[in-house]
């Protein structure tokens, strides 16, 4: 049984080692696929000559809200706090932790005018996360290089994260709203985000 075991034993891991990796790199091409999908839509509305401001601000709203994974990214910034709030609490940061992200991508889209979007590697970080790494032309200001975490696979991916020059934004979001979250609670930071979203508009 050793003699015959060992051999078989190595194939069927070889066979396991090959089916995750190609699970991976699929994984990891749809992610890019989703990324890139995205960048084009926006690349699309800001270059649309027929839309007025609002229509272009609504647009862009909608794509990047359904591409961001806020819940996922609410749990991560609020960090010990988030498993004391209650149901309505953590509803109630999620919108307006929303409107706080997209509010400042907006700016930032609005600010650049993106001419092109274009994905130019991608990694695979394990538990169905992937790295996929982009670079924008823009109208106003130097390109961007910008790596976009993405969760998910089988079709349903989402942004969960943006490295900016090597940083993660939602471990900076993270320490900002540390000490916030842990004096006044879910609740109180919400209230604090709420006042920044409204002064933004």
């Amino acid at each position: 049984m050793t003699r015959y075991g060992t051999p078989i034993a190595v194939a069927y891991l070889l066979i396991a080692l090959v089916s995750i990796g190609a699970g991976a790199q699929a994984a990891s091409e749809g992610a890019a696929k989703f990324v890139q999908d995205m960048g084009n839509q926006v690349v699309s509305i800001v270059a649309a000559e027929d839309l007025s401001a609002d229509s272009r601000k609504d647009a862009l709203d909608t794509v990047l809200r359904e591409g961001v994974g806020i819940e996922s990214i609410s749990a991560y910034v609020v960090a010990g706090e988030w498993s004391k709030a209650t149901d309505d609490e953590r509803a109630r940061f999620q919108d307006v932790f929303s409107d706080y992200l997209v509010a400042a991508y907006l700016r930032l889209v609005t600010e650049a005018g993106p001419t092109s979007f274009a994905v130019t590697s991608t990694k695979d970080r394990g538990e169905g996360r992937s790295a996929v790494a982009t670079h924008i032309e823009n109208t106003s200001g130097a390109p961007l290089n910008l790596s976009w975490i993405v969760s998910g696979d089988g079709g349903n991916y989402e942004i969960t994260d943006v490295m900016v020059e090597g940083v993660s934004q939602a471990k900076t979001y993270r320490e900002e709203f540390a000490g916030v979250a842990a004096s006044k609670g879910v609740d109180g930071l919400t209230n604090a985000l709420e006042r920044q979203v409204k002064r933004r508009k």
